[in-house]
């Protein structure tokens, strides 16, 4: 593995119209190939990107594979910021603001297309974001919600199936599911697949069905806030079984503590990013958009964060026996059922009020 020349990239904590850099070192993973050549590294680029996320590995390695390689070739500094969703929303809906490029799920994507930038023509298409979305995003990846738990607690084998996660006979233990409104992953989902619904008929959802069917849990959940707290839930064995994104699960075998992904009938679903058209820097954001346009890094990043990459290209460059961790593998796509993100971002706000009145009525 080679070392980037450059060892230094901005971050910034950022409010509408301020920006305070910060240093932050990172050094570059040496193993990808060359960067496919683009028109907009041919042109004379200047000034930065602001690149709005939410933090976390996946920003770190956003910036290790492609952001100080950018960089290297354009000259052109990627400026990361942790998104804060007044602006975001503002320059979504067409309003101004200082990000050129925004986080963003495949929901908020349909939501705010009208607001977004075309993407120039690419190499390669994001083929895990819906067909009608892939002019707009870019640099995305797949995540499986999937029930998952210690390897050790069910030694015998554990749940495979939504049916599963409801039998509490079978599979002792509380069960570690979401506590706010705002974030209620697939619970409806989940509990119509354990009620028998068909993948093919689970949207729209039909939300009094799906409530009945959670009604069973009560008395039988654990309640968490944030991400972290699965690995703490399932680590303490304060939760036998929980439902999260499936790398919190990589996350916990990685610290020493071996799990198990239950990949039949997880739910896929893509984040990416994409370009306001308000964007102040809005060519330095298209190149950057044509960047990622490289299988080989693609799965770099996917080998480093677990997430599924936004090809299936990429996978020619991960070796076979390290490919079951990644929800588009050959191996898990046909366990794992893909959301239909138009059909739930039009029952969002519905789905919201509903678990906020579920989650008063379980609580213990």
């Amino acid at each position: 593995m080679t070392q980037s020349p450059r060892h230094r990239r901005k971050t910034a904590a950022r409010s509408l119209g301020t920006l305070l850099a910060v240093g932050a070192a990172v050094v570059l993973a040496g193993c990808a190939g060359s960067p496919p050549s683009t028109e907009s590294s041919e042109t004379a680029l200047s000034g930065d990107v602001v690149w709005a996320d939410y933090g976390g590995r996946s920003n770190e390695t956003n910036a290790q594979v492609f952001h100080d390689p950018f960089f290297e070739d354009t000259g052109v500094e990627v400026t990361s910021t942790t998104r804060a969703d007044s602006v975001a929303f503002e320059m979504l809906g067409g309003g101004e603001g200082d990000y050129d490029v925004i986080m963003s799920g495949t929901e908020e994507a349909y939501r705010f297309q009208d607001g977004l930038a075309t993407l120039p023509q690419r190499d390669l298409v994001d083929e895990v974001v819906p067909e009608d979305l892939r002019d707009y995003m870019f640099g995305s990846f797949i995540f499986a919600s999937a029930q998952g738990y210690l390897a050790e607690t069910f030694p015998d084998g554990g749940p495979q199936s939504w049916a599963d996660f409801y039998d509490f006979d079978t599979f002792p233990g509380l069960r570690a599911v979401p506590g706010t409104a705002a974030n209620f992953d697939f619970m409806f989902e989940y509990a119509l697949l354990a009620d028998g619904v068909a993948p093919e008929d689970l949207w729209p959802i039909d939300i009094p069905r799906a409530l009945a069917k959670m009604d069973e849990l009560k008395g039988h959940v654990i309640f968490y806030t944030e991400y972290p707290q699965v690995q703490q839930l399932l680590v303490s064995k304060s939760a036998a079984i929980a439902v999260t994104t499936h790398s919190a699960y990589k996350a916990i075998t990685d610290a020493g503590f071996p799990t198990e992904t239950v990949w039949n009938q997880a739910l896929a679903s893509s984040i990416g990013y994409v370009i306001p058209k308000t964007a102040p820097n809005l060519d330095n954001a298209l190149a950057l958009a044509s960047f990622y346009a490289d299988p080989e890094r693609q799965a770099e990043f996917a080998m480093i964060t677990g997430n599924g990459p936004a090809t299936q290209a990429a996978f020619d460059f991960i070796p076979e026996d390290q490919q079951n961790i990644f929800p588009n593998s050959p191996q898990n796509l046909p366990l794992v059922i893909e959301v239909d993100s138009a059909a739930r971002e039009a029952q969002y706000d519905a789905l919201s009020a509903a678990y906020g009145e579920w989650l008063l009525a379980a609580q213990p």
